[in-house]
């Protein structure tokens, strides 16, 4: 038998915390076994591969790219991957997690790998010994997983476009967030950096860990390198340097222009409002699902270094948490702070930025609601005493003591926007 012609294989595992070890061996054994083909994987919260290249995460751009150059896409079964695949045009062969072997908590994505692959989305396997025997005939007949004109029929057509509103129907009518995704309460309508002692008490709570104002973190800690509430600055924070590493291989990855666009996109003039649809159009999906990217990995990064049973953020108003719940991995809260008694917020020169009305409150509501994100609210002077808040806090939202403080206080590491206090 003649010499085939090298191949590249990507091989995906999603964010998922569960270790992977079937795929990533599979990839090494792979590549072991044929030098010339080149094996790249994205390998998450698994054991990094011995023999095939790697890394942890891929920022949206570069696995873009990597799908666009390779030939034969290999992945797990999340539904955004899949997506992806899809749209970089290859009928990706999906190895679905299976509960049964630690990989996930339930079957869903085994169930998801069937259906896709009866709309002819996807080739699903079901062992590594199928995927092994799908891979070598791929590779001999040198076609990969790209998608011929041939495939390409208005059935199959139909069933990718019907893909989005198939996910939003099952997700509403069930948990919106998947069993396992980080619980992240994003508490909105005050300035953070303004009551810095109660963030204090907040952050000494049993299995809580405070990030602070999350999209601070950008400017002022990737960009300007500002200090974070431990007074080390940004890039000398051994909490942030693991966060960062573990997210994404390193806060240099990140494409800080592409996510001030993202940013400034899904905050434009009406998109808060029609992000809280259940359906958007296809470009918008695609900025939610690249947006919530980069907050996936940093939340699912600091719960798992910190050992946190929720993450708390701090908010203008709740348009980033109603944006974050189209991305499953992200188990969203939302607390929003109600009352006239808190005061303007100062902004740069004499602006002064009011507190949000009940017009505000109830469209915050509804939103909320449509796009079934668990929701509390609480007056500002009951945050401000701690302990009401933890009653609004548990009983509205389930969610864990958070304002009961330990005998020996935590360190926490939480990024603040001082310059708009």
């Amino acid at each position: 038998m003649s010499a085939r012609a090298a191949a590249s294989i990507i091989v995906l595992v999603g964010t998922d915390h569960h270790p992977f070890a079937r795929l990533i061996d599979w990839a090494d054994g792979w590549a072991g076994a044929n030098p010339q083909d080149t094996v790249t994987v994205q390998y998450g919260h698994s054991a990094a591969p011995a023999v095939a290249a790697g890394s942890s995460f891929f920022s949206p751009g570069l696995l873009d790219g990597l799908m666009g150059t390779s030939d034969i896409v290999i992945m797990h079964g999340g539904p955004a991957s899949i997506s992806e695949a899809r749209a970089a045009g290859h009928l990706p062969l999906v190895l679905p997690r299976d509960p049964q072997f630690g990989e996930h908590v339930d079957d869903h994505q085994q169930r998801f790998a069937r259906w896709s692959d009866h709309k002819l989305l996807v080739t699903a396997v079901d062992s590594i010994s199928d995927l092994n025997t799908r891979v070598r005939a791929l590779v001999e007949d040198e076609v990969g997983t790209r998608i011929s004109a041939a495939q390409g029929s208005a059935e199959v057509d139909d069933a990718a476009r019907q893909l989005p509103e198939f996910l939003a129907k099952t997700r509403g009518t069930a948990e919106r967030s998947s069993p396992g995704a980080p619980v992240v309460v994003h508490i909105s309508g005050l300035r953070a950096s303004a009551i810095e002692p109660q963030i204090s008490a907040l952050s000494s709570a049993d299995g809580v860990t405070v990030l602070g104002e999350i999209d601070a973190l950008w400017e002022h800690g990737i960009g300007a390198d500002s200090p974070c509430s431990c007074g080390l600055p940004f890039s000398n924070c051994d909490f942030w340097i693991q966060t960062g590493k573990a997210a994404f291989g390193g806060w240099d990855t990140v494409d800080i222009g592409k996510l001030a666009h993202l940013r400034k996109s899904i905050r434009s003039a009406g998109n808060p409002a029609l992000s809280s649809l259940p359906f958007q159009t296809r470009a918008m999906r695609r900025q939610l699902a690249d947006h919530a990217y980069y907050y996936q990995a940093i939340y699912e990064a600091a719960r798992n270094i910190s050992g946190a049973r929720a993450l708390v953020c701090f908010d203008r108003d709740p348009a980033l948490a109603i944006a974050l719940s189209h991305n499953r991995e992200i188990d969203v809260r939302l607390l929003c702070v109600t009352g006239k008694d808190r005061g303007p917020r100062m902004g740069s020169g004499s602006h002064k930025i009011r507190g949000r009305g009940w017009l505000d409150s109830l469209a915050d509501a509804q939103a909320a609601r449509m796009r079934h994100v668990p929701r509390g609210s609480v007056a500002y002077a009951d945050f401000m005493k701690g302990g009401t808040t933890a009653g609004n806090m548990r009983g509205q939202m389930n969610l864990p003591d958070l304002w009961t403080a330990t005998s020996v206080p935590k360190t926490q590491h939480f990024m603040l926007n001082r310059g708009e206090s």
